[in-house]
């Protein structure tokens, strides 16, 4: 399904967070983190366009891309602070 080696890890966090209901950073190096976010909304899209809306929302796609969304976004305000 996933070719592209950035898409296949922002999958595996996508995977990782279904399975375990929350999105757990410390799964990742800070590099696959940064490449992650650097990928994740081209990604979810993709997901999206691919297994539609009502499917997103039944396997867990839905939720756990806005627990990995709302990570980002605190990592980011974080960031902006410093």
């Amino acid at each position: 399904m996933i070719e592209n080696k950035e898409w296949h890890l922002a999958h595996k966090a996508m995977k990782a967070t279904i399975s375990k209901g929350v999105f757990d950073p410390c799964d990742f190096t800070a590099e696959e983190l940064k490449t992650i976010q650097e990928v994740f909304f081209d990604y979810l899209m993709y997901i999206w366009l691919d297994l539609g809306d009502t499917r997103c929302n039944r396997e867990g796609y839905t939720t756990a891309s806005v627990a990995i969304s709302n990570y980002f976004d605190k990592r980011k305000e974080w960031q902006d602070a410093r």
